[in-house]
């Protein structure tokens, strides 16, 4: 078995779409941005698709806004997966695996990742695997007790000598979550060992042999945006949703 690899790359200029619903969507990944906000109107909708599971889950929520934006992400999972796979009557099943990557339990040629930071969320479906994560970039953030732990020293160096290390903090934060989410594999003392800049770098030998991509690029409002899938693909499209869109 050969050994995985992980390219990482920054896209400066990222096109986002506005989204309306249509018959059914293309292939390869589709990756949404929206704030739970814009969504209010729509929490009972979207609650009434969540699975028993999905609903106690909400209601263990302490915060009313953890609450609101746990109904309304999942919820909203549901109509997506439901136009991808062009079926209006769906009703997803999930299985999870060791570390709860859910999957479908019934359809093993789609795929899905969510994340979320305060308001803003991202939910990805499409016919490959894959992991996304989003984190607002917080100037006021102490982050090098926790770069000091999580990351190699390359790394450090790449942060300390940044323009912004903020920016270059959560940049490498998104590329690790993500591939660690396209994995299936949960944070970890490992961590250090995973690569998260610029180019093209062998993973550790526990890894699958599997080349992933990972694109990084910044939301609208700032937030910073790592997606990371697998060669080869079928292309990735970004959409901004709203309740218009719907």
């Amino acid at each position: 078995m050969g050994q995985g690899t992980v390219t990482c790359s920054f896209n400066t200029k990222p096109v986002w779409n506005a989204f309306s619903a249509g018959p059914g969507i293309a292939a390869g990944i589709h990756l949404w941005h929206g704030n739970v906000a814009d969504f209010a109107g729509m929490q009972q909708q979207f609650h009434a698709l969540l699975s028993p599971a999905e609903q106690q889950a909400a209601a263990r929520f302490y915060r009313q806004a953890d609450r609101d934006r746990y109904i309304i992400q999942h919820g909203l999972l549901v109509v997506l997966l439901r136009w991808y796979l062009e079926d209006a009557e769906l009703k997803p099943s999930y299985i999870y695996n060791p570390n709860k990557k859910p999957f479908l339990s019934n359809r093993f040629d789609c795929y899905f990742n969510l994340s979320n930071t305060g308001d803003e969320f991202l939910i990805a479906v499409g016919d490959s695997a894959m992991g996304i994560d989003i984190e607002r970039v917080n100037p006021n953030f102490a982050y090098a007790d926790v770069a000091s732990y999580y990351f190699g020293s390359e790394e450090l160096e790449y942060i300390n000598q940044s323009a912004d290390p903020h920016q270059a903090f959560f940049l490498l934060w998104t590329r690790k979550e993500s591939l660690l989410k396209a994995c299936g594999s949960g944070i970890d003392d490992n961590l250090p060992q995973i690569p998260a800049l610029d180019g093209t770098h062998d993973l550790p030998a526990y890894f699958d042999s599997a080349n992933w991509v990972t694109d990084s690029f910044m939301a609208d409002s700032g937030a910073m945006v790592s997606v990371t899938h697998v060669l080869p693909g079928n292309g990735m499209n970004l959409w901004q949703i709203n309740a218009d869109s719907i």
